[in-house]
């Protein structure tokens, strides 16, 4: 008799346990990190856990370097980089529940790195750097502001991708209980060399119990590719494939040819086109439209020849469009998607917000996919790197 009431009391306390884990919600203040776009500005609620000798972390978009991705969720979100001077950027607060020691919480984020993030370095202030490595991300638990007493987990694997991508990880204090928590992105070691690297993070979830797994292992989520209109889901069946590093710069585009270049038909001015009356299918040319070597930065001369398209747009409101953005074939197919996407989405973002309606705008990186001219020839590659207008409407 007594040992049946061990059993029952025995298993009335695991299951009470079970239903403490499950009831446990934590939940983080400015999960978003919803803020004024800005540079070297932790968002509200949060503190900034980087090195005192180094400018803060930044909140995107919007808030300088280039970076030009849309949020998940909300209009900002937070960018971190790693730097050369062995260096890195953090973020933490105090939660509002304390995790405990042998029990296992989850927490969620979305994640992706920027192409682009060019920014000055103490070693070349004068020079910008593209911060477009990519980096792994750390979470630590601690029991003061920013302290990291307990790597509670991390990435396996550098986040490479460029697309925004959920990542579950499980956080299982072993040395003690914590009221703070950080995020830290750091470089995926052993590392030969320090490097400029960067990672955007959006629309972290409550830290909620969880079961414990047999392994410590990053949980595979689903690809969330953002485009200009709509969210869409595919299943992951792999990890995600590091891009090997771009060991042929591309080279600066010299061309200098009419603003607008009918690819069928010639010639063909702005004043011309609009008299035209462009049909779907009809692709233009953009050579003015010029970049510089390895970046997706609009530069004042590119600026100026979006002027005239601006103004198609504004006079032919019932057109839509897609930005293409295209490269010459020396570097490998995952810079050059990266490059010719992140060119892409530049335009489209200048047009929109010059007040263009996002709808009527399309953004795609082709890469080295669509040559026009031959690639083993100087003057070949620099007519491969060009950004196309693509009418895909006229109403």
């Amino acid at each position: 008799m007594l040992r049946f009431i061990a059993v029952i009391l025995i298993s009335l306390s695991v299951l009470s346990f079970s239903f403490a884990q499950e009831s446990i919600k934590i939940e983080l203040e400015n999960p978003s990190f919803e803020d004024v776009p800005r540079s070297g500005q932790a968002p509200k609620l949060w503190s900034d856990c980087g090195s005192v000798m180094e400018s803060p972390v930044d909140i995107q978009p919007g808030g300088g370097f280039n970076v030009t991705r849309e949020a998940v969720h909300g209009n900002t979100y937070l960018g971190l980089v790693t730097r050369d001077t062995k260096t890195f950027e953090s973020v933490g607060q105090r939660l509002s529940t304390r995790l405990k020691k042998g029990q296992c919480y989850t927490v969620s984020l979305f994640a992706c790195k920027s192409p682009v993030y060019l920014s000055t370095t103490r070693g070349r202030s004068m020079e910008p750097v593209n911060f477009n490595k990519g980096c792994i991300l750390r979470i630590w638990g601690g029991n003061s502001p920013c302290s990291r007493l307990e790597l509670l987990d991390e990435t396996p694997q550098t986040v490479d991708h460029t697309d925004w991508r959920k990542y579950t990880f499980n956080l299982k204090p072993q040395k003690s209980n914590y009221s703070y928590i950080v995020f830290e992105v750091h470089y995926k070691t052993p590392t030969i060399y320090w490097y400029n690297g960067n990672m955007l993070i959006d629309n972290l979830s409550s830290i909620t119990s969880c079961n414990m797994p047999d392994e410590d292992t990053l949980i595979a989520a689903p690809v969330l590719a953002v485009n200009d209109t709509t969210i869409t889901t595919t299943n992951i069946t792999e990890k995600p494939k590091t891009p090997k590093p771009n060991r042929t710069k591309e080279e600066p585009n010299l061309v200098k040819v009419e603003d607008l270049v009918r690819m069928d038909k010639g010639n063909f001015d702005l004043a011309k086109m609009i008299a035209a009356k462009p049909r779907p299918g009809d692709v233009y040319r953009l050579n003015k439209l010029l970049f510089p070597a390895d970046s997706a930065r609009i530069t004042r001369v590119a600026e100026g020849a979006l002027v005239d398209l601006h103004r198609f747009l504004q006079k032919n409101s019932s057109i839509t469009i897609e930005i293409g953005g295209h490269t010459n074939g020396l570097p490998s197919h995952s810079y050059c998607d990266n490059l010719s996407s992140a060119r892409a989405q530049n335009v489209a973002s200048y047009l929109i917000k010059k007040g263009i309606k996002k709808g009527r705008i399309r953004y795609k990186g082709y890469g080295k996919r669509k040559p026009v001219a031959d690639n083993t020839t100087a003057k070949g590659r620099r007519m491969n790197q060009r950004v196309e207008l693509t009418i895909l409407t006229v109403n």
